[in-house]
């Protein structure tokens, strides 16, 4: 037992930072990822055909995608 808490001690501060760094501005990065889909999705409109742009608009909309999952995530924690 004592070792766990040990281990859980070293933990903390590392854990600590990857929070910080990737739920901190999550509304934010959500913001940004879906006004940049918006905007791939426009030019997409504009030139259908442009296969660049549907690989563009794929990767922006699983980003996307994956923001909103870390909310629903970060939901679930929180109504706990």
């Amino acid at each position: 037992m004592y070792q766990l808490t040990v281990l859980l001690k070293r933990m903390q501060r590392p854990l600590k930072h990857l929070n910080n760094s990737r739920f901190k501005d999550i509304y934010q990065q959500l913001a940004t990822s879906k006004s940049n889909l918006e905007a791939i999705q426009n030019q997409l409109h504009q030139n259908p055909m442009d296969t660049d742009m549907q690989h563009k608009e794929e990767e922006e909309r699983g980003k996307y995608l994956d923001i909103l999952d870390l909310i629903l995530k970060l939901m679930h924690q929180k109504v706990k």
